[in-house]
């Protein structure tokens, strides 16, 4: 169901990377055609490669209950909103995907979400749009300072 404008720039959407989504169990799957889109504010933003960075080795995935994901649609540049998707033969409740990147990088772009049925108050975390390329993940963000190696993970652990 689309229920948000069209992104007119056609020469990018087949290099964006795939929307993720999520099962109830937390399984985190990589949709086989919509593309990652961030929100700005609670509307869907145009991202290009040039908005991503590769996921830096410190940060988490993790779902979003009851918000299902929003995804670019690369053919039409609508977007849509995914409530369900067929994995291994079943139908399941899907669930917006967020990165929390880890200390010394900056998002940009929200995750794209459906957030009118969440009955709830997330954490106070910087969630961050995410998507799936090439075998990696791929943020909405940009480092901003650069942390000495370990301290991320000595932050992140808490060891």
């Amino acid at each position: 169901m689309t229920t948000f404008g069209r992104d007119t720039n056609h020469d990018h959407r087949r290099e964006l990377p795939q929307m993720l989504f999520a099962d109830d169990g937390g399984r985190i799957f990589d949709h086989p055609y919509l593309r990652m889109a961030g929100f700005s504010g609670s509307e869907p933003a145009v991202l290009v490669m040039q908005d991503l960075m590769q996921m830096p080795e410190f940060s988490k995935l993790f779902f979003i209950p009851q918000c299902p994901p929003v995804g670019l649609d690369p053919e039409t540049g609508g977007w849509e909103i995914v409530p369900e998707m067929e994995v291994d033969g079943r139908m399941v409740r899907c669930h917006a995907v967020a990165a929390f990147l880890e200390p010394g990088v900056l998002r940009t772009h929200l995750p794209a979400a459906d957030y009118s049925k969440k009955r709830y108050r997330l954490p106070m975390w910087a969630y961050t749009a995410v998507g799936f390329k090439d075998g990696e993940y791929w943020a909405a963000g940009f480092e901003v300072e650069r942390i000495p190696s370990g301290t991320p993970g000595t932050m992140m652990t808490g060891h």
